[in-house]
């Protein structure tokens, strides 16, 4: 599964909601590495989440 803004308020709900179901991985898509870095402390480097920096951002 991939969250995108999986930091942000709506992500963190998306997570909480499948984090201890049967999905075997939770990708976390998000532009802020610090609210990464405490979302992997918070979840004591869960092995079922994936971390990437970035941003998703519709072309002008």
């Amino acid at each position: 599964m991939l969250i995108t803004d999986g930091t942000g308020t709506f992500g963190n709900a998306v997570l909480n909601r499948f984090l201890y179901t049967d999905i075997g991985e939770i990708r976390i898509f998000s532009r802020d590495e610090k609210k990464q870095h405490d979302m992997r402390l918070a979840y004591g480097n869960n092995r079922k989440l994936r971390f990437t920096i970035g941003g998703v951002r519709r072309p002008a």
